[in-house]
């Protein structure tokens, strides 16, 4: 959509104030610093946006269909190299992402818990019908190398909840996560702890 963006090239060096960009149903902000003369290209960047459509984002840039819902997202990235793969490999920074009234696709987490026992004997069941609606899906990544670690994952919705912690490979596109989900039970809804963990890894668009 409407962008707008304040850019100076000088000697092999670009400085682009993102002062618009309209994209996925949101108008966002942010700063990007290209220093093409160095021995070793390397760029820093600063991104701020709200209101994305996570669904069709994330399908694009990260081959995913399970998430939907509105995105946020704040960013504050550095990475070197002569190819996106060595950039990939040496980005660097930080990663906050909040996606709201949403739902995961693929995955009943709350009937997961109440079955708990089929559950850990057999695993996930995945059906394109199943799914876990939550009202808040957050988590923040440091990043070094390529691989981002999270320790604060939550996820708060009206039937289970979840805590996580775990790596994401940006370069080989996988991820590694152990996450403690707790369903609703009784009349007053409170929720009942799972004794054993949930592994989550494998490649990210099919994990």
């Amino acid at each position: 959509g409407e962008t707008l963006l304040d850019i100076d090239l000088v000697s092999g060096k670009l400085q682009a104030n993102l002062k618009k960009i309209t994209l996925y149903g949101s108008t966002d902000t942010g700063k990007l610093n290209v220093d093409g003369a160095a021995r070793m290209p390397a760029l820093t960047g600063a991104f701020s946006a709200s209101g994305l459509d996570g669904l069709a984002l994330l399908k694009d840039f990260a081959g995913t269909s399970r998430f939907v819902g509105k995105l946020a997202t704040t960013l504050n990235l550095s990475a070197s190299g002569r190819s996106q793969r060595e950039m990939v490999s040496t980005l660097a920074g930080t990663a906050q992402f909040s996606l709201t009234d949403g739902t995961i696709r693929g995955i009943d987490m709350a009937g997961m818990v109440k079955g708990v026992q089929n559950a850990v004997l057999g695993g996930w069941e995945k059906t394109d019908n199943a799914g876990t609606e939550f009202s808040s899906l957050s988590a923040g990544f440091q990043i070094a190398d390529g691989i981002g670690t999270n320790n604060d994952l939550n996820l708060t919705g009206p039937l289970v909840r979840v805590t996580g912690t775990g790596t994401v490979d940006l370069l080989r596109k996988r991820l590694n996560f152990k996450v403690t989900p707790s369903a609703a039970s009784g009349p007053g809804g409170e929720f009942a702890g799972l004794a054993v963990p949930v592994i989550v890894k494998g490649r990210w668009a099919s994990p």
